[in-house]
């Protein structure tokens, strides 16, 4: 009987052992994720901003270059 209660007390470890590892795995996953997810967005920005700079440019700079000039 005590064997069976070591084998029982060892699988359970085991067991636990595997899903306490499983989650903590996930768990690393989803902050590599999240980081990931920050510099795409990071950079997503950017090129939105880069973008818009680009074509609203002609908008407000040519005005500026045309009424900056010296006559």
């Amino acid at each position: 009987m005590k064997h069976v209660k070591m084998f029982i007390e060892a699988a359970m470890k085991l067991y636990v052992d595997s899903v306490e590892g499983f989650f903590m795995d996930a768990c690393n996953l989803s902050q590599d994720m999240m980081y990931c997810a920050k510099i795409l967005l990071g950079g997503l920005a950017a090129v939105i901003i880069y973008l818009l700079v680009a074509v609203t440019m002609p908008v407000w700079y040519l005005p500026y270059k045309y009424f900056s000039m010296k006559k």
